[in-house]
């Protein structure tokens, strides 16, 4: 045996163990699904010599295995179509439950899949399907240029692969999935301790003249801020909140509750959509709901109509929130203790939004201003 051929014959165990061994740490610690089939699809590509490595995934919505990651030595080539369950581009096959080699694309494929191989320039196919459970999550496709057989230690080789990517699938999705509980329960105690903490500053609150009844229709309006910022979470499948949109649907519940049925009041939300974290998203629209509901309880006495303002203002790195009314400002006096509602948005500005926050009454009106950090995720614990 000569000197040339050992050390080729190295060479690729070497490519092949390094190929196990990138999927295999992908499996244990699947944090970056996307980023660990690219990696996967050009070790196994290198290790096997294939000219073009494919990952397919199972998407039950479109009943087809849609291409995922991709690697090609080439540059330039077209993406490889999916590959429907109810016609597989391999003739004269119904299901796939092993291997399948392919010796010459052009004849064996079906036209519309032989056509992309001809224009990839390749010939040679081995299809592995990828299985979790008895059940085929997925394909590794491997394509040479040159017709012929893999050999039998690639096939393995790539049978291997496939198991280790099924196993990096599954692990990512328990992960995933356990990440959105934890998230979930995280989030709801948070919101749940905000109403607790909201009914014990009620609760306390010497200076409140209302009655039993107006006391529970403040406390309900405030959760139901609250449930505003998480229902627009679970819209967002978890991501970070359009504090817009919801500081939107809190006024419109605040306004449809709390309006006096003599007041024609016009509210308006303007400037710009910002995306923030949960938690600074539920303190600021608690605060909006307050400083809303302090204006339309005390800003329009003796009137039939008025228009309140909201602005969101990114000051690039800092968030500005303006409420403001055309009421009757200082007219109104404002020489009283603050209401509870102010000493709630005090707390939730200074405590929750690491921020500060003003209150400017004159002749035409009454601004309320808040100016805080710019979050973009939520506070650990």
């Amino acid at each position: 045996m000569s000197e040339g051929f050992q050390l080729s014959k190295s060479e690729r165990k070497v490519r092949e163990m390094q190929a196990v061994a990138e999927v295999s740490r992908a499996a244990i610690s699947p944090l970056y699904l996307d980023e660990t089939l690219r990696v996967v699809a050009e070790m196994g590509a290198r290790a096997v010599n294939a000219q073009h490595c494919s990952v397919l995934l199972l998407d039950e919505t479109m009943r087809a295995f849609m291409p995922r990651a991709i690697y090609d030595r080439k540059t330039n080539v077209p993406p490889e179509p999916p590959w429907p369950l109810d016609d597989l581009p391999l003739l004269n096959i119904e299901r796939l439950s092993g291997p399948v080699l392919v010796n010459e694309a052009c004849d064996e494929l079906q036209p519309s899949h032989a056509a992309w191989a001809a224009q990839a320039q390749l010939n040679g196919l081995l299809c592995v399907p990828m299985q979790v459970r008895d059940r085929t999550i997925g394909l590794l496709n491997m394509w040479t240029e040159a017709a012929g057989e893999f050999a039998e230690a690639q096939v393995e080789l790539c049978i291997t692969l496939a198991n280790q990517i099924a196993l990096a699938i599954e692990n990512a999705h328990l992960i995933g999935n356990a990440a959105i509980v934890k998230e979930m329960n995280h989030r709801v105690k948070n919101n749940l301790q905000n109403v607790v903490m909201l009914l014990q500053m009620q609760l306390h609150d010497a200076s409140d003249k209302l009655t039993p009844k107006e006391v529970l229709h403040e406390s309900i309006n405030r959760i139901m801020s609250i449930a505003a910022v998480h229902d627009a979470l679970a819209q967002e499948g978890f991501r970070l909140v359009d504090v817009k949109d919801v500081i939107t649907r809190v006024v419109g519940l605040t306004q449809a509750n709390m309006t006096r049925p003599d007041l024609q009041l016009a509210i308006h939300v303007i400037g710009d959509s910002l995306r923030m974290s949960s938690r600074a998203a539920t303190a600021l629209a608690l605060c909006v709901n307050e400083l809303v509901q302090n204006a339309m309880e005390h800003a329009f006495l003796g009137r039939d109509q008025g228009e309140i303002t909201i602005s969101l203002i990114d000051c690039g790195g800092t968030l500005e929130v303006e409420v403001r009314d055309n009421g009757l400002g200082t007219a109104a006096g404002g020489t009283e203790a603050p209401s509870l509602g102010l000493n709630i948005v005090n707390m939730l500005v200074r405590e929750d939004l690491r921020g500060d926050f003003t209150l400017e009454r004159t002749a035409h009106g009454t601004t309320a201003r808040i100016k805080a950090p710019f979050s973009y995720t939520d506070a650990a614990g």
